[in-house]
């Protein structure tokens, strides 16, 4: 899914409405894989913490800031 911004009411605001990714698409004749995600993490689109997450496998690494963390995982969060 995708969180997207909008302008309304003389700001930004934060749209939580959920739009299905594929994990493939083919553009312009070129395959393209999803293989990670940017993630905001807050309430509002003027406050929040953005974050990366990549999955290979069931090894999943999550990038925030300066810091690298891992885990295995049988769930899918990339392709979810």
């Amino acid at each position: 899914t995708l969180n997207r911004f909008k302008y309304a009411a003389g700001g930004l605001v934060k749209l939580m409405t959920s739009v299905d990714i594929p994990a493939s698409i083919n553009f312009a004749g070129t395959g393209y894989t999803l293989e990670a995600a940017v993630i905001h993490a807050g309430r509002s689109a003027n406050c929040g913490h953005y974050y990366a997450v990549r999955q290979f496998n069931d090894q999943v690494k999550v990038y925030n800031d300066s810091h690298v963390s891992s885990f295995k995982s049988s769930t899918n969060y990339i392709h979810e």
